[in-house]
Parts: C-alpha cells; structure tokens; sequence
C-alpha cells in the first residue's frame, strides 16, 4: 500500500479519484499531519506551501519519495533539508 499526504484544502477533490490501495494522511497549512507518514512515499503539496510546512513533513516522513507540486515555481521547495533527501521532484501547473 502506497502512503500519500495531501494538503487539507486537496482532500475533497482528490481523494474520491485515488485507488483504494492508497492510504491518505492529511497535512494543514502548518505542517499538523492527522496520521503517522513515516512510512508515505508522496507528497502531493498545495499552493502557498510554507517552508516550515515542508520541513515539518520531511522531518515526519522519512521515506519520502516523490513530491508532487501544482506550481511552476518551486525555488521555495528546494531548501537545504529538501535538497539533502533524495526525492524526485515533479512541478506541473494544475
């Protein structure tokens, strides 16, 4: 089973079109995740993510993987924690 986080304002529109074997912990615009992602592999992030936003999950999720962005503009992800992990990073205007 796959881990996602997905930011509390994606929830509603996303989660309905995911596979069932896709399990979704839930992150707010502070980094407050609603379950453990110790184990997620994707990060889906919204709009307006804060840094301290993105270092709290990274910290959380160790095995993070991939990090979905709807922005073009990704120079505020690519911090000194973020560019010290291993993650492949996909930017697409949505």
């Amino acid at each position: 089973m796959v881990k996602l986080i997905l930011p509390d304002h994606l929830i509603t529109d996303i989660e309905p079109h995911l596979p069932s074997d896709i399990d979704v912990v839930e992150v707010d615009s502070e980094g407050n995740l609603d379950g453990d992602v110790s184990d997620a592999e994707v990060y889906v992030n919204g709009f307006y993510l804060k840094t301290s936003t993105l270092d709290k999950v990274l910290t959380a999720a160790p095995k993070l993987r991939w990090q979905q962005s709807p922005s073009a503009a990704v120079n505020h992800i690519l911090t000194p924690n973020f560019l010290q992990k291993d993650i492949i990073l996909h930017a697409r205007f949505m």
